[in-house]
């Protein structure tokens, strides 16, 4: 997968992980934490999404970290 958000992926699996909670975090929330546009949070979420970092626990658009993005978020190569 192409990282061309690399840092701001990064700042949004963190805010993620740092901020869910048991049932994760909704996507207002990590409008407002983020500051990033709303077009580029949601492309940003998808590709995490799509790589497994993160997962989308209900139709409410909550947001949780999943085993692989914990892995991500510590450096840690998960293959």
């Amino acid at each position: 997968m192409s990282w061309i958000y690399d840092k701001d992926r990064e700042k949004i699996l963190e805010l993620i992980y740092l901020n869910q909670s048991y049932n994760g975090i909704t996507l207002n929330h990590l409008i407002n934490l983020s500051g990033l546009p709303l077009n580029q949070l949601k492309r940003i979420l998808r590709d995490l999404e799509r790589a497994g970092f993160i997962e989308q626990v209900d139709w409410r658009r909550r947001y949780k970290v999943t085993e692989e993005g914990k892995f991500r978020l510590n450096g840690k190569n998960h293959s």
